[in-house]
């Protein structure tokens, strides 16, 4: 160290000058660094940008295809059939849909997995509200000594009637709300169906002379229940 003018001490401009440096190249390492994950997550969210709109894209057409009325389980927009809905393959998804063909896809109602390939957790997911309808084929037996009436729930387009009149009982006369359904002046016996109005609740009447016999009712009314449709789509394969 060079004594200075007065004798204390010497010049620290040197050290001062190699610590500068140092502290350059380290904040220039830092910056480099900074750069290169700025740009890697730059990368990153590109390709993320990129790839979920083309998810949501299939999920949301998976779940409009799965719900419309065209679809054969769909009985009508929205109102599914349960049966069919549960027997759903992967080959009748990718038909329904054919931009789910590379990805990994699952399909719920409420809290079941119906259908699944390969694990799309993590991807996109679309929801519905829908009901699931079902057919309840039921009996409704009238007794010609004790029954005036039967009653049958709407939601069904068509009546299955038995008639078995006995000793001298003849039953000339059905009726559903006031309405004739069946008509033999000589006397009705054995089974026949006849339409009837599927939005209606059916009072079913019977004119019968004599009162030994039976009438039975056969009737499928649609019974539904609303449920949760929920689709995620993963990113292709």
């Amino acid at each position: 160290m060079t004594p200075g003018p007065d004798g204390r001490g010497g010049s620290t401009e040197p050290v001062r000058g190699q610590a500068n440096m140092v502290s350059l190249a380290v904040a220039l390492l830092l910056l480099v660094g900074a750069a290169g994950t700025a740009i890697a997550i730059a990368h990153g969210s590109l390709a993320a940008a990129e790839r979920e709109p083309a998810e949501r894209n299939v999920a949301t057409d998976l779940a409009d295809r799965l719900v419309s009325s065209d679809a054969p389980h769909v009985r009508r927009e929205n109102v599914l059939d349960r049966n069919e809905i549960e027997a759903l393959s992967v080959t009748d998804v990718e038909s329904l849909a054919p931009g789910i063909e590379d990805r990994p896809f699952r399909i719920r109602i409420d809290d079941r997995t119906l259908l699944e390939r390969g694990e799309p957790t993590g991807g996109t997911r679309v929801e519905r509200l829908v009901v699931l309808a079902a057919d309840d084929e039921r009996t409704y037996r009238l007794d010609l000594e004790e029954d005036e009436a039967v009653t049958v729930p709407r939601r069904t387009d068509e009546l299955q009637v038995t008639v078995e009149p006995e000793n001298d009982t003849s039953v000339s006369t059905i009726r559903v709300n006031d309405r004739v359904l069946l008509y033999d002046p000589g006397g009705l016996e054995g089974t026949a169906t006849a339409s009837v109005p599927w939005t209606a609740t059916l009072r079913v009447t019977v004119q019968a002379e004599g009162s030994d016999g039976t009438v039975a009712i056969t009737a499928t009314p649609e019974t539904t229940a609303k449920a949760h449709l929920e689709v995620t789509v993963g990113a292709e394969r």
